[in-house]
C-alpha cells in the first residue's frame, strides 16, 4: 500500500482491496448488529411497497407502517424521497436485506474509488493510496457507507459538473 511520501497515482492493488474488504466486512457486521436504525432498510421496504403492488400508495403512512412492521423497520423511519430514488433498490429487493445491503455497499465503496481517482486525477494529485484510504474516514462517507445512503451515487452523478466547475476556476486565475 502507498505511503504519503509516494509520487505514485492511485493504485488498486491487492493491499487496497484488502483493506476495502474489512470495511465491507465491518459495515456488514455493524449492519446485522444495529440494521434496524439503518437508512438502507427505508430504501429496501418502500422498493417492497412498490413491489409489491402499493406503489400508488408509496407515500400512504398507513401503507409504509405495514411495510415496516413486515420488515422490522422502527416507525420513525418513513420513506419520503423522491420516487426515482428507488430505481437501484428495485434490483436488490429481491434479495435477503443483508445481502442486499453487502451488494450495496460493494457497490458504493467502488463508487467511492472511482470519484477519489477521478478527482485526485484532476487535480494533479500524486500521493500513492492515501486519498481512498483518508476517504473512508470522512465522516459523511464514512456515515453514507454506514448507514446505506445514496450521497456516493448522488456524487457520483454531479461528479462532471464539479470538475467543470474547478476547471472554470482554475482558468480564470
Amino acid at each position: 500500500m502507498s505511503t504519503g511520501a509516494d509520487t505514485e497515482p492511485i493504485r488498486v492493488d491487492r493491499n487496497l482491496l484488502v483493506v476495502l474488504f474489512l470495511v465491507l466486512a465491518g459495515v456488514a457486521l455493524a449492519h446485522q448488529v444495529w440494521d434496524a436504525h439503518f437508512d438502507f432498510g427505508v430504501f429496501y421496504y418502500a422498493a417492497h411497497v412498490v413491489l409489491g403492488g402499493a406503489r400508488h400508495a408509496l407515500y400512504d403512512l398507513p401503507t409504509q407502517r405495514v411495510f415496516q412492521v413486515q420488515f422490522h423497520r422502527p416507525v420513525a423511519l418513513l420513506f419520503y424521497y423522491p420516487p426515482f430514488v428507488l430505481i437501484p433498490f428495485i434490483f436488490l429487493a429481491g434479495l435477503p436485506i443483508e445481502v442486499a445491503f453487502i451488494i450495496w455497499t460493494a457497490l458504493s465503496l467502488a463508487l467511492l474509488v472511482s470519484s477519489v481517482q477521478t478527482l485526485v486525477r484532476h487535480a494533479g494529485l500524486r500521493y500513492g493510496n492515501w486519498p481512498i484510504l483518508l476517504s473512508l474516514v470522512f465522516i459523511p462517507v464514512a456515515s453514507c457507507l454506514g448507514q446505506g445512503q445514496l450521497s456516493l451515487l448522488v456524487f457520483v452523478c454531479l461528479r462532471p459538473d464539479v470538475l467543470a466547475v474547478a476547471a472554470r476556476a482554475l482558468l480564470s486565475r
